[in-house]
């Protein structure tokens, strides 16, 4: 099936909190963010919260390769029990052919947990994950995915994630998820799309 695309490009926006800000500021914690107490009042029995999940993509032209596409994105999960450690890992998908591969750039990650100081004062201690920590799994049918088991997770941890993957397979343009297995507080997907798709099976169906 081949795909044409007429790039009049127009801005989407859908969120599950109509008018509100994405509630965190990557790699900017405090105390006040770790307050457990107040995600398991409202959270009774759930092992973990989406805080934040902001996704955006947009469409660029490159004079050798053409039009491709760069998805981003920022998400924040709050660790409520032992049965929320295994979102201590993460997954990022990505498509590779034998014409090229989706490129993962501006990978950055880190895992915060509250400790005490000297005083007995609450502080905040990070611990930074890198591209290079994570491990690539073949999942056929040429999708891969970089797999990562961030360290030092507990409950109580808060863990960032923000990357960038430039495509030029647009046929593999990213999906969203507004609703998870677990609660999130915040969803948005920010979407520069073409003004139409014209999908057709046979170069004869294309007519300009």
């Amino acid at each position: 099936m081949r795909f044409f695309l007429f790039f009049a490009f127009f801005g989407f926006l859908v969120n599950n909190s109509p008018g509100a800000t994405l509630p965190f500021e990557f790699g900017n914690v405090s105390v006040s963010d770790m307050d457990l107490k107040y995600y398991k009042e409202k959270y009774p029995d759930e092992p973990a919260v989406i805080i934040g999940d902001k996704g955006e993509c947009r469409f660029f032209y490159d004079e050798s390769d053409g039009f491709g596409f760069r998805f981003s994105r920022e998400k924040r999960i709050i660790i409520l029990n032992e049965a929320g450690l295994d979102y201590g890992n993460f997954s990022i998908p990505y498509y590779e052919s034998s014409e090229g591969k989706e490129d993962i750039i501006g990978f950055r990650a880190h895992v915060y947990k509250e400790d005490e100081n000297i005083f007995g004062r609450p502080t905040i201690s990070r611990n930074r994950i890198r591209r290079r920590d994570g491990y690539t799994e073949d999942l056929g049918g040429n999708w891969k995915i970089l797999n990562f088991a961030f360290p030092d997770v507990y409950v109580g941890s808060i863990i960032d994630i923000r990357y960038n993957i430039e495509s030029y397979f647009l046929s593999q343009l990213r999906s969203w998820r507004f609703q998870h297995e677990i609660p999130i507080k915040y969803s948005e997907y920010n979407l520069n799309l073409p003004s139409f798709l014209y999908i057709c099976k046979d170069l004869k169906d294309f007519l300009i």
